[in-house]
C-alpha cells in the first residue's frame, strides 16, 4: 500500500488558485536566478547559494515583500499577471 506523503511546504494565497500560484512563484524564481547569474558574470566570482531561487520566491510572496496584479492589455486578450515590488 502506498502512503500519501506530507506536503513539503504548505501555504495559501486566498486570491490565487494553485495553478496561478505556481506560475507566480516560477516567474519570480526565474527573475531571481537571472539576477544571480548577472551578478556572477559582472563580478566574475562564484556566489554561494544558500537556498534555491524557488524558496526565495515563495518566501517573498508569502511575506508580502512582492505582489502581483492583473494587467489587461486589450479587451480580447487574457489578463496577464505582472510581479511588482512593494
Amino acid at each position: 500500500m502506498i502512503k500519501q506523503s506530507e506536503p513539503v511546504l504548505e501555504f495559501n494565497i486566498p486570491e490565487l488558485n494553485k495553478y496561478e500560484m505556481v506560475l507566480l512563484i516560477a516567474r519570480r524564481a526565474r527573475q531571481i536566478n537571472a539576477a544571480r547569474v548577472n551578478l556572477q558574470k559582472r563580478y566574475n566570482i562564484p556566489l554561494i547559494e544558500k537556498d534555491k531561487p524557488t524558496n526565495f520566491a515563495i518566501q517573498e510572496i508569502t511575506t508580502d515583500k512582492i505582489g502581483y496584479e492583473y494587467v489587461k492589455t486589450t479587451v480580447e486578450e487574457e489578463p496577464v499577471k505582472e510581479i511588482k515590488k512593494f
